[in-house]
């Protein structure tokens, strides 16, 4: 049951980052940015390869680079 929950969310994300990428989250809910907010803040402290990693993978020329920043700016002002 965890794993089918887990395969869920994982389809979720990968359905979504790039379009989340493209306009800084900008069609997400509240929700979606505030556990949005908790992954990346969770990702960059404790699994910093694993952050690395998914930027490589969906941002692999820093294309997005400048949206995420202001992004993540507004993560740590609400933080």
């Amino acid at each position: 049951m965890i794993l089918s929950g887990l395969r869920y969310v994982i389809r979720q994300f990968k359905a979504r980052v790039k379009e989340a990428l493209e306009n800084g989250c900008g069609s997400c809910t509240d929700k979606q940015k505030a556990g949005a907010k908790k992954v990346i803040r969770y990702l960059m402290k404790n699994k910093p390869d694993w952050w690395k990693e998914l930027n490589d993978r969906f941002d692999p020329d820093g294309k997005y680079k400048a949206k995420f920043d202001a992004f993540l700016k507004e993560a740590e002002a609400v933080a």
